[in-house]
């Protein structure tokens, strides 16, 4: 799970903010453009929460083949959003 650094509180809020908008603004003009996304987060590789990577590696195949426009793959007890 992420935590927000204690130190410099302000100068993270802005930044992961920035960072949020721009990945969303990214994802819509792609999606806009006719492109799918998968989106995957690197606690799904990553940490506690990972995942088996031939997990991750079989659901993006999958997606390539016929999935949806767009999904999110990320740690945790499910995995897949």
């Amino acid at each position: 799970m992420f935590r927000l650094p204690t130190t410099r509180r302000e100068f993270w809020e802005a930044k992961i903010g920035g960072n949020r908008a721009r990945d969303e603004a990214t994802e819509a003009a792609l999606l806009a453009d006719g492109w799918r996304v998968l989106t995957i987060w690197e606690c799904a590789l990553k940490g506690r929460e990972r995942l088996p990577v031939d997990e991750v590696l079989d659901w993006a195949a999958d997606w390539l083949a016929n999935g949806p426009i767009q999904k999110t793959i990320a740690g945790g007890v499910d995995g897949s959003l």
